[in-house]
């Protein structure tokens, strides 16, 4: 039988052709709607992603990127000097970066829930309900940014941690780093793997290894390797504020910078008890509760450490979804995870604010107690999930 017999005999099948349509409606739906929303622009582009555009262009395209004119990591800068070859506005290039990041992400997501669940239609539920998130349609579509980027690689990190590739899930929390600064609320993860022997100090080799290659091009065109290596030192100078619309702890306190390094402090110390309690719990680390210790870990640590953005809980409106999917007596809390980053958004992106933020930082506290607790119970319970 040729493949054409094939694919008709496929397609005559009822269920095959319903699935399909949903699917393909589904991508549609969500590709328009991303569509509509490219020619918003907020001032991130007006400051920083359009005029680093315009100076690429004024400077001869590539070997403009000797200079420190951004403050992101090459990558983005090379995908925005490709961009300026290319016949599309400037914010059409920012938004097209992020528009690819939002369908693997989903399409991750989905990989994710599938080592749960053997019905595609459970997987295909997951794609879609992160797919038409409101802070994945905002951050990308909406903001022109690329959380959804190293979100990706975080994911990755995950589903290899699960498949027991200590190799694979140290580069791809690597390739992470190497994007955005952001990747270290995962890093707890690390901590603890290594020292419950599932990776190997070697294994460590691997995550600075994609940042190094990312920053050879622009090194060989003549950006001095200090400032290459500088960039993530710059960038935690950037804000003296404790948080930039972080629906956190410090929402709570005066704008004080010696409230601030007390919070550093102390967010160390709590991800020091987070990790030394699951290193020290004989509870084996599997699937279902690697995943709770993926949103424990995005959720306390960007908490905790001051100057912190709303969009820097982008990971754990991801790892919240996950985590409904495998545990599905929590499902309100990507609901509750998601809304609070997006109400959080609101005061950058439409100048109001919906709802005061001291009072989203007091529920997501609430979110990350309840994940706190339900992770206590799991390692102190004797059979595995």
């Amino acid at each position: 039988m040729k493949w054409r017999d094939r694919w008709a005999a496929w397609m005559e099948q009822p269920e095959v052709t319903q699935e399909w349509l949903f699917i393909a409606g589904g991508l549609i739906l969500s590709l328009f709607l991303r569509l509509s929303l490219w020619d918003w622009q907020t001032t991130d582009f007006t400051i920083y992603s359009g005029p680093w555009q315009d100076y690429i262009a004024q400077h001869g395209g590539w070997r403009a990127l000797k200079d420190n004119f951004g403050n992101y990591t090459p990558p983005y800068l090379y995908l925005l000097t490709i961009g300026t070859y290319l016949p599309l506005s400037k914010l059409y290039v920012v938004k097209f970066i992020s528009l690819p990041l939002d369908f693997v992400l989903a399409w991750l997501v989905a990989k994710l829930v599938g080592l749960k669940y053997e019905r595609r239609a459970v997987c295909w539920l997951a794609f879609f309900v992160t797919l038409f998130a409101p802070t994945v349609i905002c951050n990308g579509a909406l903001w022109g940014q690329t959380d959804a980027g190293y979100t990706i690689f975080l994911l990755a990190a995950l589903l290899y941690a699960i498949k027991q590739r200590p190799a694979a899930f140290m580069l791809c929390f690597g390739c992470a780093f190497a994007l955005k600064l952001q990747a270290v609320f995962f890093a707890p993860l690390l901590v603890i793997l290594f020292f419950r022997r599932e990776v190997r100090l070697r294994h460590f080799l691997l995550v600075p290894a994609p940042y190094l290659l990312a920053i050879i091009p622009a090194w060989l065109i003549g950006r001095p390797l200090k400032s290459l290596l500088g960039i993530y030192s710059e960038q935690a100078e950037w804000t003296a504020d404790l948080t930039k619309n972080a629906a956190n702890m410090y929402q709570f306190l005066p704008n004080n910078p010696t409230l601030g390094r007390a919070g550093l402090i102390l967010a160390a110390a709590l991800v020091y008890l987070f990790c030394a309690a699951v290193t020290l719990s004989r509870k084996p680390l599997r699937r279902d509760l690697l995943v709770k210790l993926a949103l424990a870990s995005t959720l306390l640590v960007p908490y905790f450490v001051p100057r912190m953005h709303e969009r820097y809980f982008f990971p754990a409106d991801i790892f919240a979804i996950v985590f409904a999917f495998y545990f599905p007596r929590y499902f309100y809390l990507p609901i509750i995870v998601i809304g609070i980053s997006w109400f959080s958004y609101a005061p950058f992106l439409f100048d109001q604010t919906p709802v005061p933020l001291i009072y989203l930082a007091l529920v997501l506290g609430a979110a990350l107690v309840i994940v706190a607790m339900d992770l206590t119970r799991n390692l102190l319970s004797g059979a595995a999930d």
